[in-house]
């Protein structure tokens, strides 16, 4: 996640002469994404729960991009309202989250338990339905 971050200030100011802020943060994290899974499943390795947790902030964080680029220079929105307030506010936890799934490889947030429990609650709600 680092050398991510770090390589990808540098393209940043590469393609400073370009206004695509959002698009390029947005491509950074699917590289970053694309990485992650080619390198687990290259080397046949189980995802780790930092891994996992780093995969669905860089997922929530591309939604935020992507979504930030479509009001600014698709619909070019140049009023302030609340999309804004979240993704400023969100971009930073996600960030934070990322780098505390990467300290402490837990499930500090109980992501990855409530995931198993609505699975289970699905499997045996579907298993119940008559044929």
């Amino acid at each position: 996640m680092a050398t991510s971050y770090f390589l990808s200030n540098h393209f940043y100011e590469l393609a400073g002469i370009l206004d695509i802020g959002y698009l390029l943060w947005l491509a950074y994290d699917l590289v970053a994404i694309a990485s992650l899974i080619l390198i687990h499943k290259l080397l046949k390795l189980p995802l780790s729960v930092a891994c996992k947790y780093v995969l669905l902030g860089l997922s929530l964080n591309s939604v935020l991009f992507i979504s930030m680029h479509i009001d600014r220079f698709v619909l070019l929105n140049d009023t302030h309202w609340w999309l804004w307030t979240v993704y400023s506010l969100m971009v930073n936890v996600f960030d934070l989250m990322m780098v505390a799934a990467l300290i402490l490889n837990r499930d500090f947030l109980l992501i990855l338990r409530a995931k198993k429990q609505i699975k289970h609650f699905l499997f045996k709600r579907f298993q119940k339905l008559p044929n």
